[in-house]
C-alpha cells in the first residue's frame, strides 16, 4: 500500500477528530 503524505495526514486528522468527538478528555493530549 502506498499512500501519499497528504492522504495519510488527512486520515490521521480524521481519526483524531473522531477521537476528540468521542472522548473530549483527550483533546488536551492531542492538541
Amino acid at each position: 500500500m502506498s499512500y501519499s503524505a497528504s492522504a495519510l495526514s488527512q486520515i490521521l486528522n480524521d481519526k483524531i477528530n473522531k477521537t476528540k468527538d468521542n472522548l473530549p478528555m483527550t483533546t488536551t493530549l492531542v492538541a
